[in-house]
């Protein structure tokens, strides 16, 4: 057997003394657990993107454009992304990113 399998073993074998008693919400140990943020996959308008976000959308707006980095500037105003790019015809243009609409602009 490969480590992954006797991991995966492990897991399950303790898996049911980490369960929850229905009756109080507490795990069998009687300790209490914090509470835990809810995920959710909506995107909030105020949430800013990630610099990989910025960069594909650079990418799909400028077909053929090599990234050549990316700069997350905070300084006064909404925090934008400066992205450098080279060109098929070897231009180094700087283009911004608006991090919480994703606006791509010059």
């Amino acid at each position: 057997m490969n480590q992954a399998s006797l991991l995966m073993i492990t897991l399950l074998l303790m898996a049911p003394g980490l369960s929850l008693a229905a009756e109080n919400g507490k795990p069998k140990s009687g300790r209490e657990l914090a509470p835990q943020p809810r995920a959710s996959l909506a995107v909030e308008p105020t949430a800013a993107i990630s610099s990989s976000r910025a960069a594909a959308l650079v990418r799909q707006h400028y077909k053929g454009a090599r990234v050549l980095g990316v700069t997350r500037l905070d300084e006064g105003g909404a925090p934008l992304y400066k992205i450098r790019t080279l060109s098929k015809e070897g231009v180094v243009r700087s283009v911004f990113v608006d991090s919480k609409t994703g606006e791509v602009f010059q």
